[in-house]
């Protein structure tokens, strides 16, 4: 039985091995792209954001902060439209609609100033 060699090695292992790198390297341009798509974006609150691949606006989840230095009990995360597209740097408030049914939020306290948040598209 003759065995044939691949461009891209003889055996499993180096197949494998160019599939862990091709992998690392996309996840690492993924990071990257992230990284310099955020960079406008305030980030000393920031939880996290969506981005949906309609347009560039984002969802943004901050930390909501009384003037204290303390987290909103009842309300603990800001979330807001962050425009990117036609109005760069505005700010819209979630509607009714997006927020009972897509991008809102329910929060639970859990004990010692921790919270359980649960997106309402996952509940």
């Amino acid at each position: 039985m003759k065995i044939e060699k691949t461009k891209w090695g003889s055996n499993k292992r180096s197949k494998r091995i160019f599939m862990v790198q091709s992998l690392l390297s996309l996840v690492f341009i993924h990071v990257i792209a992230l990284t310099c798509v955020s960079g406008d974006l305030p980030k000393d609150r920031r939880l996290f954001v969506i981005e949906r691949s309609k347009n560039a606006n984002q969802i943004c989840y901050d930390l909501n902060f009384h003037s204290r230095g303390n987290l909103d009990a009842d309300k603990p995360l800001k979330v807001y439209w962050y425009n990117k597209t036609d109005r760069p740097g505005a700010i819209n408030n979630l509607s009714h609609i997006q927020e009972k049914y897509a991008y809102g939020y329910s929060s639970r306290l859990i004990g010692d100033g921790n919270y359980e948040i649960t997106l309402v598209s996952l509940s």
